[in-house]
């Protein structure tokens, strides 16, 4: 017990002493520690920023040099082949247009009097045989062969599509053959020649020999 008692007043007295200790230290030991190293801020300076290109702003060179060599083999043959076709594209759209200006003008049957003129058992050109064919027919005789009827105003009901707009329109003059057409199918319309040739399905040709045999024209 003894040695207990001791050891527990020699701590205490350790512990006195260190307090002591402290409490004789000074305030400007401690200011002045702190004063021998004066505070400097640290300068911040902004990280430059390094240009970085995109993807899209790759050189094209470049592009062409990482490229898989059959990509840029493909793109050649594609090029190769689009430069073929431009000149038959151009082709194709001055024959669409001079199509559209030949079908703009004038009767179906004048237009292909041009191209047809012997086409005839009795080599008679075209615009001959046409001729005859509308002087030998009236519109309303060809039209009551396949049960049309037209009124007073010239209309009736279209064989093709059925509806009231098959329309006739008489000379006055007599000069010129009657015309039709229907508003709803076929705003062009023609002459007989074409009329048969509409309904049958054949060529004009064919359709202007086969009146012209009907009416005895080609004995």
């Amino acid at each position: 017990m003894k040695r207990i008692s001791i050891v527990i007043t020699l701590l205490f007295c350790i512990g006195g002493l260190i307090a002591l200790w402290n409490a004789n230290r000074t305030p400007s030991e401690v200011i002045t520690i702190y004063k021998t190293v004066p505070y400097t801020p640290k300068s911040i300076r902004p990280t430059p920023v390094q240009n970085v290109q995109s993807p899209t702003s790759v050189p094209v060179a470049e592009t062409e040099r990482t490229a898989d060599p059959d990509e840029r083999e493909k793109k050649e043959v594609l090029l190769e082949d689009d430069a073929k076709l431009m000149p038959e594209a151009d082709a194709f759209s001055e024959w669409l247009e001079q199509l559209d200006t030949e079908l703009s003008e004038g009767p179906l049957s004048e237009e292909r009097g041009e191209v047809a003129e012997t086409d005839t058992a009795t080599e008679i050109p075209y615009s001959e045989l046409s001729r005859m064919v509308r002087e030998a027919y009236t519109m309303e005789s060809i039209l009551n062969e396949y049960d049309i009827y037209v009124d007073e105003l010239g209309k009736d009901v279209c064989p093709k599509c059925v509806t009231y707009n098959f329309h006739i329109a008489r000379s006055q003059t007599g000069q010129d053959h009657d015309q039709w057409c229907c508003f709803e199918c076929n705003p062009r319309g023609g002459d007989v020649i074409d009329f048969v040739s509409w309904m049958e399905g054949i060529d004009v040709t064919i359709a202007a020999r086969d009146l012209a045999e009907r009416a005895g024209l080609l004995k």
